[in-house]
């Protein structure tokens, strides 16, 4: 799960450092344009979480849901450089950006179901700076790379394709992992641990075994033979 999250956060942040000088170099995105893609960006992922999200999760499962978005962040950026036109971006980003953006909160949540109540800040302070990492290393290695692949942005629309390329990449290699997680994570050890009836003592330091107070009283009145 934590390569999952490296990988599909490497292919997002990827992502955005490549697609920015393409929509202003090659596409000749203007300010205003600009922004208008970032609020239709913003209001799929908005609508995907709030409409989208909750019954996907609740019919195919967290898993499920997980293996979902990072195929849609395998797609993006194969279908992006099809687009000629700022219409054309705005358009797909508005369809594929919120499905896409869904895999952090799933990957968040699923995390959270397998460690103890204990462990969830650490957990959550683990992915964030896990995050924050993939964007830093992503940032400066796509950077270097566009800038390699197409001379400094010299060369023809089609030498965007190899960067772009490589962001599918990762993204598809984090889709194939996924696969390989089981369908139902397990439960977290307070959750796998049997509750103690009413009545019952905890003995033994970390026997797990609950006795019955009944019975203790017994053995403790019970004369020797």
């Amino acid at each position: 799960m934590a390569i999952v999250l490296v990988l599909s956060g490497l292919s997002l942040a990827g992502l955005g450092t490549v697609a920015t000088p393409i929509l202003t170099g090659y596409l000749g995105m203007e300010k205003a344009a600009i922004t208008g893609l970032l609020v239709v960006s913003g209001v799929s992922v908005v609508i995907s979480m709030v409409c989208l999200m909750p019954p996907l999760v609740r019919c195919a499962g967290e898993v499920r849901a997980l293996q979902a978005c990072l195929a849609v962040s395998a797609v993006y950026p194969v279908l992006f450089p099809l687009c000629t036109t700022p219409v054309h971006v705005t358009i797909l980003s508005g369809i594929l950006v919120g499905p896409m953006c869904l895999q952090f909160p799933i990957i968040s949540a699923i995390k959270s179901n397998l460690v103890s109540q204990e462990e969830q800040g650490l957990v959550q302070g683990a992915l964030a700076a896990a995050r924050v990492v993939a964007t830093a290393l992503a940032d400066v290695f796509f950077g270097w790379f566009f800038r390699y692949a197409t001379a400094g942005g010299t060369l023809p629309r089609s030498s965007t394709f190899v960067p772009l390329g490589g962001v599918a990449l990762l993204a598809v290699v984090a889709f194939l992992l996924a696969l390989s997680l089981p369908s139902k994570p397990p439960p977290p050890p307070d959750a796998a641990r049997p509750p103690v009836s009413e009545g019952a003592v905890e003995l033994g330091a970390g026997s797990g075994k609950p006795v019955d107070a009944n019975e203790v009283e017994l053995s403790v009145g019970a004369d020797p033979v």
